[in-house]
């Protein structure tokens, strides 16, 4: 298999999402799906982006269970308290999470991976308050439906994204208490996708 069609079965992407990540058309992917021998220098910086991996990390492959094995067993994760901006600080808080879980399930790398603690009720019962939200950084780029945390103004948010066939995109509470509203991408900074959520059950 290609390295395009093994980091797209790696990923869990169809080729127009990843085509759409990279602003390309799915035909290109498709192409280099079938014979990436011999791909440019700046095609391979460009694929890499768009899975936010580096260029070394996309030509060495995805990597295997028994490779992630011999790296730490444990990675930590920079976790946020509500109310932060996570573009000026800088947590010294840290969680541990299995190298290998991060990598196989959650498709990603521990680079691109913080936690938030989740604040108010708005995405009940989908997300409790004090629930820890696992964020993909990578996953940045609003090409689908899904959570994201995002900055509007000065407020960090986390809200269901809906894409619709207009090209608006509206911010959707679970919490059916709170109104939706469309989001205003010139105002708007997308952090990543939350990827997991963790709770206490006492």
């Amino acid at each position: 298999m290609s390295l395009v069609g093994s980091w797209l079965k790696y990923r869990g992407f169809t080729q127009l999402q990843l085509a759409q990540k990279m602003g390309v058309s799915r035909s290109s992917v498709q192409q280099h799906v079938g014979n990436d021998y011999h791909l440019r220098k700046s095609t391979v910086k460009r694929y890499a982006e768009a899975l936010g991996i580096t260029p070394d990390d996309f030509l060495a492959g995805p990597p295997k269970a028994k490779e992630l094995c011999s790296d730490d067993e444990y990675s930590l994760i920079r976790f946020y308290e509500p109310g932060v901006s996570l573009d000026q600080e800088r947590t010294e808080k840290l969680l541990a999470f299995p190298t290998l879980w991060i990598y196989s399930v959650l498709k990603t790398t521990p680079d691109n991976i913080i936690v938030i603690r989740a604040a108010g009720d708005s995405m009940s019962p989908c997300i409790s308050d004090n629930d820890a939200l696992l964020v993909d950084k990578a996953r940045n780029n609003l090409h689908q439906d899904g959570i994201y945390v995002f900055q509007n103004n000065s407020s960090l948010i986390v809200k269901r994204i809906e894409l619709r066939v207009t090209g608006e995109i509206v911010c959707k509470s679970d919490n059916p208490a709170y109104e939706n509203y469309t989001l205003n991408r010139d105002t708007t900074q997308v952090y990543g996708r939350v990827v997991w959520i963790g709770r206490t059950l006492v």
